[in-house]
């Protein structure tokens, strides 16, 4: 990768549409203490709060509706979307909730399970983990349907850290107690802890080139690039404020939520900057995406969204461009992303989607408004099949498609 960019005389991430410098608009939801934020598989954004109550916007945004039938008067956490697209919210006192008519109504799914929940973390294949307040934590293989109670480590304590990655790996943690990891479906755990110190474990994050992230009280944040072999510390200034949760942009701008607010990281967590103008509460809940890329985060004090969206690509500084073209991926086979470029001699709305053989669009990566340069964008194949694939850069003046090749 390093040596197609020398093409550029100069290479430097930025934001084209002020993605460090993010302004909040007014809360949403005002008076609602909101854990969960969701993005569902149709473009509608679902939140999870206190009392039971679950709201759903179609509009982006603009306005909230409950969306809470059959939901116990429990305080909710963490909302989750499954392989199959279901939603699974987690609550203190009445275990998990689901819904497989896009939030229009909701049944428990307890099978087995404690219901003092603390988190909850879906994966590919109906795969699934519940932390719990004071019995450890929990696997299903079912979506749901049924739960298992892991009894070999971490069994009478606090668990909060909970995440899968797109190859079914486990991992699980708690504040104190250590980092655990499961490659066989929950069946064994390995302490994956290494040089973290004891109080790492409060969360855990998959980004969507497999790298991990864990979250520690007191402010500190380690990454493992290779499953938790090993783990290095990451720079974040981030004070008492421990990370609470991360949003990873296709485009590669990391996203963290913290008690001390927002923090934005454009160099793979190099280096982070504050993006809390605005924000009426500092300790982050939940962060999403929406489908229209507006970041939204949630809090004490409702929900809030990004004044503007966010840039769905990187400019590659340099000269110039005489003309418009489009690059062919890199890698090519690749498995599960692939780099785009593609350069506009003037400013243009764009759009750069991605297709099947069928034709069937399988994703948007830039649909905006951009100003002459040279742009590169991520494309994350993170749940489609192997295949060959194309995609397509589209301007007022210009067409151009190519094709690229996903392997397992």
């Amino acid at each position: 990768m390093k040596s197609l960019l020398t093409a550029f005389v100069l290479f430097v991430v930025m934001t084209t549409g002020m993605n460090a410098q993010i302004t909040w608009q007014s809360p949403a939801l005002t008076g609602q203490t909101v854990k969960g934020l969701v993005l569902s598989p149709n473009g509608y954004l679902f939140c999870s709060s206190v009392g039971g109550r679950i709201f759903r916007s179609t509009d982006n945004g603009a306005t909230w509706n409950l969306s809470n039938s059959g939901v116990g008067n429990f305080d909710l956490g963490r909302i989750s979307i499954g392989s199959q697209g279901y939603l699974y919210a987690a609550s203190w006192g009445g275990g998990v909730y689901k819904s497989v008519d896009n939030g229009a109504t909701w049944q428990q799914s307890n099978s087995g399970l404690n219901i003092y929940l603390t988190n909850i973390a879906t994966g590919p294949g109906g795969r699934m983990l519940a932390t719990t307040a004071n019995d450890g934590f929990y696997y299903s293989l079912d979506a749901g349907a049924s739960w298992t109670k892991v009894t070999s480590v971490l069994s009478t304590v606090q668990t909060s850290g909970a995440a899968i990655k797109s190859n079914g790996m486990m991992f699980a943690s708690s504040t104190g107690n250590g980092t655990y990891r499961s490659t066989n479906d929950g069946t064994t755990w390995t302490n994956i802890t290494g040089t973290m110190p004891p109080s790492s474990g409060n969360q855990i994050a998959i980004t969507p080139n497999g790298d991990t992230y864990s979250g520690c009280w007191g402010g500190g944040m380690y990454k493992s690039t290779d499953n938790g072999g090993t783990w290095t510390q990451v720079a974040g200034g981030f004070g008492s404020g421990y990370p609470l949760n991360w949003v990873f942009d296709p485009n590669g701008t990391i996203y963290c939520g913290t008690l001390n607010g927002i923090f934005v990281s454009t160099d793979n967590g190099g280096t982070w900057t504050t993006a809390n103008t605005g924000l009426v509460q500092f300790g982050i809940e939940s962060m999403t995406i929406s489908v229209n890329r507006y970041l939204f985060a949630s809090h004490s004090g409702g929900v809030q969204r990004s004044g503007q969206p966010l840039t769905a690509v990187r400019e590659n500084v340099g000269g110039l461009p005489n003309n418009f073209s489009l690059a062919q991926n890199y890698p090519n086979p690749f498995n599960p992303t692939t780099e785009i470029r593609f350069q506009i001699p003037v400013s243009s709305h764009v759009t750069l989607k991605a297709f099947d053989v069928l034709g069937r669009e399988v994703a948007t990566l830039v649909n905006e408004e951009l100003k002459a340069g040279s742009y590169e964008t991520t494309f994350n194949a993170d749940g489609l099949a192997s295949g060959v694939y194309f995609y397509k850069l589209q301007t007022g003046a210009f067409a151009e498609t190519k094709k690229m090749i996903l392997t397992r």
